[in-house]
């Protein structure tokens, strides 16, 4: 069995890479819609492109009730209307889950897509 600690020691180096994306360098603005500025980056030696979406969130049930939310890919479709479906594919807490979700298009001439995403978890010493 392996501890919350070793776990997040072995992967220690994914979410350093992930950490240093918060950072503001390279980060190209696209546009802005809705209150949602969206950016892209490109990096070195990685095959894929970045992206992220910033706004404010103003949650009135808390944290913990916005985090039961984000994580629940099954009831996804009831709060973003371009979900077709959310499922959980791997779950194995606390370590990690693997979701999928079917995207709608918001353009005729473009297809539907569908996302895999694998979110890992780990509490920083300062609570975030």
């Amino acid at each position: 069995r392996v501890t919350l600690d070793e776990y997040a020691a072995r992967h220690d180096d994914e979410f350093k890479r992930i950490l240093a994306l918060e950072q503001p360098d390279g980060w190209e603005f696209k546009r802005e819609e809705q209150d949602v500025r969206v950016f892209t980056k490109h990096v070195r030696g990685v095959p894929h492109m970045y992206f992220k979406a910033v706004t404010e969130v103003h949650v009135e049930r808390g944290l913990a009730h916005l985090l039961s939310v984000l994580l629940n890919p099954e009831g996804r479709t009831e709060w973003d209307d371009m979900c077709e479906s959310g499922r959980t594919v791997q779950y194995f807490p606390p370590f990690y889950k693997v979701s999928h979700f079917r995207m709608r298009s918001p353009f005729a001439a473009i297809s539907p897509r569908e996302l895999v995403l694998e979110g890992r978890f780990r509490f920083e010493e300062d609570g975030g």
